[in-house]
């Protein structure tokens, strides 16, 4: 398959008229498949910060579920494109599973920017733990507060663990669970 190019296979699967879940190891551009935006209710894809149509992700207003994969970290471009990526991942209103795999965004950015959103019936959360060191547990505990108290529906929220060296991260959603028995707070490096 090192051979295939992806931009093709895409182009082909674009053509599909009844799609409606779709999953792709390699990199699959959206300004490719956002013929499919109508049908898709399932996505997982993985992305490069370098292509400059991550924001028509926000066309994919049907999907359900979506899971992405980041592929790479671009250290010159502190989190402004993860971040635009994200701002228009919010902006899917009946998104019920939202997986960001790999990504470095804070727990400030994604609770500020799931209080500006719509994620009114996201189930299932899956998100970094990428936490500043200066901020400290209970700045990080009041962001995951709001991501609680504002998507009303959530039922999972898992917490990536692959940096997470000394069990920080088991020890912070400890404090969590009491306060939100309706919540599953788990772990597991994404």
């Amino acid at each position: 398959c090192s051979k295939l190019n992806t931009r093709e296979l895409a182009e082909w699967i674009s053509q599909c008229d009844d799609l409606k879940h779709l999953e792709l190891i390699a990199n699959c551009p959206f300004d490719i498949i956002q013929k499919l935006s109508v049908k898709l209710r399932a996505l997982r894809t993985e992305v490069t910060l370098m292509d400059n149509n991550l924001g028509l992700i926000q066309k994919f207003s049907n999907l359900r579920s979506l899971h992405v994969r980041l592929e790479a970290i671009i250290w010159d471009d502190p989190l402004q494109r993860e971040r635009l990526f994200f701002e228009a991942v919010v902006k899917l209103d009946g998104l019920e599973t939202l997986i960001l795999e790999n990504f470095s965004l804070e727990l400030n950015v994604i609770s500020r920017e799931l209080e500006r959103g719509k994620l009114r019936f996201l189930k299932n959360l899956e998100i970094p733990y990428a936490s500043s060191l200066s901020a400290g547990y209970e700045s990080d505990f009041a962001y995951v507060e709001t991501i609680a108290y504002t998507l009303k529906s959530l039922r999972y929220l898992v917490f990536d663990t692959t940096y997470d060296i000394n069990g920080i991260i088991i020890v912070f959603i400890h404090g969590l669970k009491a306060l939100f028995p309706h919540i599953n707070f788990l772990t597991h490096p994404l």
